[in-house]
């Protein structure tokens, strides 16, 4: 079996491409999992994701997807 990767481009011209991740307090935060977690590991998944696109022909795209209730 090989295992060695292939890179292929999808999508090429890309400004910018940003992540937030919605905890299950309703905050948003840049990272996950959580640096500065008071409780330990944090072994749950973040309630939803934010991808924030910047492309030059289309200017932002923004797309939140809920991952866990």
């Amino acid at each position: 079996m090989n295992n060695t990767p292939i890179a292929t481009v999808m999508l090429d011209q890309v400004d910018s491409l940003a992540f937030r991740f919605l905890t299950a307090s309703d905050e948003w935060i840049g990272e996950w999992p959580p640096l500065t977690s008071q409780a330990g590991p944090v072994t749950s998944l973040p309630r939803a994701v934010e991808i924030v696109l910047v492309l030059p022909d289309e200017g932002e795209i923004t797309r939140v997807v809920e991952v866990s209730p």
